[in-house]
């Protein structure tokens, strides 16, 4: 691999890194969402629940 002089070369060194960061963390970040909704439904259900008893 050739080397390359200044700001070519750490540009280069870090191109490689930086898409499989950004593909873990969209995952994730996903997962998060899906659960935070379904964790709002269940809230929501149990409220519902709650209030037909009174």
């Amino acid at each position: 691999m050739p080397r390359t002089r200044g700001a070519r070369a750490t540009a280069a060194a870090r191109s490689p890194i930086r898409p499989r960061r950004a593909a873990l963390g969209v995952p994730v970040l996903d997962l998060v969402y899906v659960l935070a909704t379904l964790a709002l439904f269940a809230l929501v259900a149990l409220v519902v629940k709650g209030v037909e008893r009174l």
